[in-house]
């Protein structure tokens, strides 16, 4: 087996077919290894239905809000919206954003996958079409809502690298901004948040479950050494006490006793045929560092 470090450097650079890669190490493995090294793994199919694989560093970046001089604050946790899937359920997330509006909801987070993406080969001038239509769409939805957004990648999200296109969420950003809509992105699978002297942990989990007895949140939470559960700012530490998690299209939250977590799963707002497709968010506040749902 090759060293799954070179290996990783090497994904990191570029696509592998799945075929080469199963012939260089253990896929259960290089998961493990990427995840505890803080990285990735994204995959692409070809028109065929070949898979190809690539690895995305995750820097545990930081980002302040607001410090413990706020007392409280309102919130709704989003993810895997997909906009341009013909399932997407506009009507569905327009109703939670009014709503938010309507409460005073302070701060809206997203983790992850936007944007349908392209999940096929095409051509070029086909995937940039399919690009800025799905960011007019979002557009024209997010920018009737003036709130405070802060969203990540997802793996939907990156699949227009594979055609030299601009992640569009960097050109959404753009847009709502010209709008006066306050819609910050961050480039990255996984952003730590200091609000109200908390620390929230957004992320784009990756999709694995190895335990029939524990969600797959719960796995990749005990994959953090407990360095990794904390966030930095300014030289002071502040331990992870939200959890939010995209990609798992199922709605859950729970409150993870052993490492004092309070875990939200949005769930989807695409409604598929299978069971786990719901169409969800989670909203709440936090008073005096105790959390309350809405």
């Amino acid at each position: 087996m090759v060293n799954p470090l070179n290996l990783c450097e090497r994904l990191i650079q570029g696509w592998i077919s799945e075929s080469e890669l199963e012939n260089l190490i253990d896929f259960e493995y290089l998961q493990k290894f990427a995840s505890r090294n803080n990285m990735t793994i994204i995959n692409r199919c070809d028109k065929k239905g070949n898979k190809s694989y690539r690895i995305v560093r995750i820097n545990i970046s930081v980002h302040y809000i607001s410090g413990e001089e706020q007392k409280e604050f309102s919130f709704l946790d989003l993810s895997d919206l997909h906009i341009g899937d013909p399932d997407f359920k506009e009507e569905l997330l327009r109703m939670k954003l009014e709503e938010a509006v309507k409460t005073g909801v302070q701060y809206v987070f997203i983790a992850g996958d936007i944007f349908e993406g392209i999940q096929k080969m095409m051509p070029y001038e086909e995937a940039l079409a399919t690009q800025y239509r799905q960011l007019d769409m979002a557009t024209k939805i997010f920018k009737d809502y003036h709130l405070n957004y802060y969203a990540i990648n997802g793996n939907h999200d990156y699949s227009f690298e594979a055609f030299g296109l601009h992640n569009p969420i960097h050109l959404l950003e753009n847009n709502l901004r010209r709008e006066g809509i306050n819609f910050n992105f961050f480039d990255t699978y996984m952003m730590d948040f200091i609000v109200c002297g908390v620390a929230k942990r957004v992320m784009h989990i990756e999709k694995y479950k190895k335990n029939k007895y524990e969600p797959c949140v719960i796995e990749r939470i005990n994959r953090f050494p407990d360095r990794e559960m904390i966030a930095t700012y300014e030289g002071r530490q502040y331990p992870i006490r939200f959890f939010v998690c995209g990609h798992i299209h199922v709605n859950m939250e729970l409150y993870y006793e052993r490492k004092k977590i309070y875990i939200s799963q949005p769930g989807s707002f695409i409604q598929g045929n299978e069971k786990c497709e719901r169409g969800n968010f989670v909203s709440g506040e936090v008073l005096g560092g105790k959390i309350f749902r809405n």
